[in-house]
């Protein structure tokens, strides 16, 4: 069966009057027998007809509306799938271990590469702790979009990578930085460097101590975070420091590491940083380490730089 058009004029009008009809032979040749008169139809009606009679003649097909499919269960793809193709775009997933094999020789189903890679997706979506990341995996189609036995996702298995995504810490940021800087050399003219804080609730952390933090007050496992970002605000080098006490004390051993992580030349980098980085001896050190800098300083510190003249009592400057 098939739409059937059938011109007629009028008035020296044209029209297409429409029927339905099916293919016939009479003596041998091929006719078309009206099944159905419809008369005139616009140009959806149609559309929807021909769309109708294609449904019927497939013997696979078949005409429901929403309201009739039940969803019984769903996994989350697009922003997962998003985040996915983000990462494969940089590239990192060759950073970790490929391998599925452990040292052991025995097999470990999931490579180190996929589970950072997973976890990476966690963080970015849904921050939490590594405990609640397997319920989440098992909302999500990452078994699907990472070719992976999503039965083999444990948290025993995350605990087991943790230690071996650890330690590329230096591989990504080394990588992070020759990428951006192939980007857009000028954008590691100036890099900002900050400290920021946070806490663990739970009962065992090595690299945490008892202390104040700036937005969370007095906590039992309170850690500290560095972090160096370039001009177009990608991060390419963090730390968390450990015994920390003030951040004046912190920009002394991290100059050293990044000079020699990133092969940094004689006054390449600027260093823009507030006045909690600030002390005498900090910027002493780095100009002795041939750094240039850009920071803000405390009202007591301004008239020990030479040929500035300030009136303390009105912030008056006069060079």
């Amino acid at each position: 069966m098939h739409l059937y058009p059938q011109p007629r004029k009028k008035n020296g009008i044209s029209y297409n009057y429409y029927s339905i009809a099916e293919s016939d032979w009479n003596k041998g040749n091929p006719t078309k027998r009206i099944l159905f008169r419809i008369g005139k139809l616009t140009p959806l009606q149609v559309q929807q007809v021909r769309a109708v009679l294609k449904v019927i003649k497939s013997p696979d097909a078949f005409v429901t509306t929403f309201r009739d499919i039940i969803f019984k269960n769903h996994w989350r793809y697009l922003d997962v799938a998003f985040m996915s193709n983000l990462w494969d775009q940089w590239g990192l997933s060759e950073l970790f271990p490929t391998s599925e094999m452990r040292s052991d020789g025995k097999g470990k189903f999931i490579s180190t590469s996929k589970i950072a890679k997973m976890l990476t997706i966690y963080r970015c979506l849904d921050p939490g702790s590594y405990l609640s990341a397997v319920s989440w995996f098992k909302s999500t189609a990452l078994d699907v979009i990472l070719s992976i036995d999503g039965s083999h996702v444990s948290k025993t298995r995350l605990l087991d990578e943790l230690d071996e995504i650890e330690k590329c810490k230096k591989d990504i940021e080394k990588y992070l930085y020759k990428t951006l800087k192939e980007r857009d050399k000028d954008s590691f003219r100036i890099v900002f460097y900050d400290l920021t804080d946070s806490y663990f609730e739970g009962r065992k952390c090595e690299l945490a101590n008892s202390g104040i933090t700036k937005n969370n007050g007095f906590r039992k496992k309170k850690i500290v975070l560095s972090l160096l970002i370039n001009s177009n605000g990608y991060p390419f080098a963090w730390d968390i420091i450990e015994n920390y006490t003030a951040d004046v004390k912190t920009i002394k051993g991290l100059s050293i590491k990044w000079k020699d992580q990133f092969k940094i030349g004689d006054g390449e980098m600027i260093l823009v940083f507030d006045r909690g980085m600030v002390s005498d001896a900090n910027l002493k050190y780095l100009e002795n380490q041939k750094y240039f800098y850009i920071t803000a300083l405390d009202k007591d510190q301004i008239p020990n730089i030479k040929g500035i003249i300030v009136n303390l009592s009105t912030f008056d400057t006069l060079i």
